[in-house]
């Protein structure tokens, strides 16, 4: 069982994710970070999308390798169709 703090982002021998929804304000390690151990760490990149209330770090986002920049409060009706469109590609 692991200890107390951040589970790694990815684990050994573990597929990677369909998706990956990264809020940029993380604690430790922030969602930029977090988004560039990604796609640095993975053969098959997964779309990442942050929903975020920092409504002036779009260019950054995209610089860390997100697809989809989304301000909070996100309707989930609207996230429900991004990740349906991402399904069917």
């Amino acid at each position: 069982m692991p200890g107390p703090g951040p589970r790694p982002c990815i684990e050994p021998g573990r597929s990677p994710p369909d998706v990956a929804i990264l809020d940029i304000g993380l604690p430790d390690d922030d969602g930029y970070q977090l988004a560039r151990k990604l796609v640095a760490a993975l053969a098959r990149r997964p779309p990442l999308i942050a929903p975020t209330r920092y409504g002036n770090a779009e260019e950054k986002a995209r610089v860390a390798g997100f697809d989809h920049y989304l301000l909070k409060t996100v309707e989930p009706a609207f996230l429900a169709d991004l990740l349906n469109r991402q399904a069917r590609e």
